[in-house]
């Protein structure tokens, strides 16, 4: 009954927080979005507090108390959801946040730092082209002398499922030291929590470990191919068929997605609905596929270890490189250095190595 008291209070002080926030004096944006975000990491006990009844079922008074309680922590979650948009912060210590519409001119400047730029250049496009997720943009506030850009969230499945708790860097290599801004990030970053950091150029998460410790890290190489095919006349045997993917198909997908801890179900049926994503059914049966990525480049080209060895893999890469260059993209691979087969397949098709990245959990020091 005293775990139950505490929910209550808890529920109570939040409320009165809540109502503060948002009746009280106008503040600036970057205060505001600053509040809302502390306000909204506060929730993580009651969240966790109200689930340690431990199941007991009350009875009477007890039972009506509880059902009060819980009323109000799940009136106060409704009103955080209806709040989200507030979660967006217009500027941080280090960083602001980019509108739609200056995007393409980051994008521009983005070019000349190409190859490593490749992947926040083609997330921008895609974003542009299709917005097949929410991603929100952060330039240095000294951009673009300082070269350094983010977004939020950098995967589309986290623990916590907080936008600032994942996130994408750029940076040209040779400038490293602008990780520094990241890590004395204190308003967009809560810098006493891991931080999930997808696949970023090698430099960038070497200058990190300065002041996290990187774990769970994945390497990847990035292959690109200047000179994608023009033609795809390959023809596949009479019992087998080409189809191009559909939502319904994706449960499928992402089961054997090698990544399927970072990107969630979902982000795979908003791509296949709106950029190329085919698969080869062998009578029926789904046995390989590839998928364009939201970040421009061709991942998840798996096949079924029943069905390999069959040329269905490199059918399935040279017609999506072919289409993702008619797109208006450059054709990209991100391939982990212990894979063989998926190297020597993409050297066939012409893409040729470029850098290396890594993915990583950075815990702070």
């Amino acid at each position: 009954m005293h775990h139950t008291l505490s929910i209550g209070t808890v529920a109570n002080r939040a409320h009165a927080r809540l109502r503060a926030l948002l009746q009280g004096p106008a503040v600036s944006g970057h205060s505001a979005g600053k509040l809302v975000l502390r306000h909204t990491r506060a929730l993580g006990p009651l969240r966790q507090a109200t689930p340690a009844l431990r199941g007991q079922e009350p009875s009477g008074a007890q039972y009506q108390h509880r059902n009060t309680c819980e009323g109000r922590a799940a009136a106060f979650a409704q009103g955080v959801r209806r709040i989200k948009e507030m979660e967006i912060v217009p500027e941080g210590k280090n960083f602001r946040l980019v509108t739609k519409d200056e995007l393409p001119a980051v994008a521009d400047i983005l070019v000349q730092y190409m190859p490593e730029s490749l992947k926040f250049h083609q997330t921008i496009q895609t974003y542009l082209n299709n917005k097949v997720w929410d991603f929100h943009f952060y330039v240095a506030k000294n951009w673009p002398e300082e070269p350094i850009c983010l977004h939020f969230p950098g995967c589309t499945s986290t623990p916590n499922s907080h936008p600032y708790e994942s996130v994408t860097i750029f940076c040209p290599s040779e400038r490293s030291e602008l990780v520094d801004l990241v890590t004395s990030e204190d308003i967009l970053l809560d810098l006493t929590k891991p931080l999930y950091l997808n696949f970023t150029h090698e430099a960038i998460v070497n200058r990190f470990e300065k002041r996290y410790e990187a774990q769970d890290k994945i390497t990847g190489d990035v292959y690109v191919c200047d000179n994608p095919p023009t033609d795809c006349n390959e023809q596949l045997p009479p019992d087998v068929e080409l189809v191009r993917l559909q939502p319904e198909h994706m449960q499928a997908v992402h089961d054997l997605y090698p990544a399927s801890d970072i990107e969630c179900r979902e982000v795979f049926e908003k791509l296949v609905a709106e950029l190329p994503a085919y698969g080869i059914f062998v009578e029926g049966q789904l046995a390989a596929w590839m998928v364009q990525s939201y970040y421009g480049a061709m991942f998840s080209m798996q096949t079924r270890p029943e069905f390999r060895r069959k040329g269905y893999g490199i059918y399935l890469a040279r017609r999506l490189t072919k289409e993702v260059a008619a797109r208006g993209y450059k054709p990209f691979v991100v391939i982990r250095p212990e894979n063989d087969a998926s190297r020597s397949l993409y050297s066939k098709l012409g893409f040729e190595k470029r850098f290396r990245t890594v993915r990583a959990v950075l815990r702070p020091r």
